[in-house]
């Protein structure tokens, strides 16, 4: 509703949302996961309504490891909605190449939402992503807040903080704190990330940009002033490919060292 309000009137703005996961308002908990036809349709109305609009972008399936041989009943139901005008196009939110190979060929498939930052460049995902002409929006770009240099060893998020837990895919973070793993390889890089006055957010989002044409990041921020720090990465631009290859050098060797 409150998006809703802040979007009217700005038909510019593009609305992606996701479907297969669904919250429960009173308890603020992901419920179970449930793709059926009458979910989606159910999600893609609902959220026409809150947004105050007829037609939502792109949809993408939120369920990252969803049966690749289920899959096909998703896509139909999501081309029906792009046919019926609801949605403008759709695709995927997973990290497996082999599942976004087998669908991205089909009419109205146009991105996919994947992990994709300086500590996981996802290389066989996109380059299915690229050789289908989607577009990659990538999901943790600041490896949850640790690319931004905040996190110190001793340092310990919230209790209600979702970095607080031990998720099989919570690798940036364990036990509530930064993982060391990355903390030493972000010491090793950092000089290089911050080049050309990056602050180190600025320098993460401009290895994207810097990586692969078809990116799209998405930074998360809850104050204005890392809004600013994150768009300073567009007048910053790509990371320079001398730069870019200083990088991988300095993390090919980290990691087989």
């Amino acid at each position: 509703m409150i998006l809703g309000r802040a979007l009217k009137g700005k038909d510019e703005a593009v609305v992606v949302t996701k479907v297969g996961y669904f919250g429960d308002p009173e308890t603020r908990k992901i419920a179970p996961e449930d793709a059926s036809a009458a979910a989606i349709r159910a999600s893609i109305d609902n959220s026409r309504r809150r947004l105050q609009r007829d037609c939502i972008d792109v949809a993408l399936l939120h369920i990252n490891e969803y049966p690749i041989e289920r899959a096909g009943e998703v896509f139909e139901t999501l081309g029906l909605l792009q046919q019926e005008g609801k949605i403008g196009g759709f695709g995927w939110s997973t990290d497996h190449p082999e599942r976004l190979a087998a669908y991205a060929p089909r009419v109205g498939f146009v991105a996919v939402e994947n992990d994709f930052n300086v500590f996981t460049p996802a290389n066989a995902l996109m380059a299915v992503a690229a050789r289908e002409n989607l577009v990659s929006i990538s999901r943790l770009p600041l490896a949850m807040g640790l690319l931004t240099g905040k996190y110190t060893p001793a340092m310990k998020v919230p209790a209600n903080d979702v970095r607080g837990g031990n998720a099989e895919w919570m690798v940036f973070f364990r036990d509530g704190a930064a993982n060391p793993h990355y903390l030493s390889r972000l010491a090793a890089i950092r000089d290089l990330l911050t080049s050309g006055g990056r602050t180190l957010a600025q320098g993460a989002l401009g290895w994207i940009l810097a990586k692969s044409a078809i990116a799209l990041p998405v930074p998360g921020f809850t104050r204005p002033e890392q809004v600013e720090d994150n768009l300073g990465a567009l007048e910053k631009g790509p990371l320079p490919a001398a730069v870019m290859a200083e990088i991988d050098g300095v993390l090919t060797i980290a990691e087989t060292g």
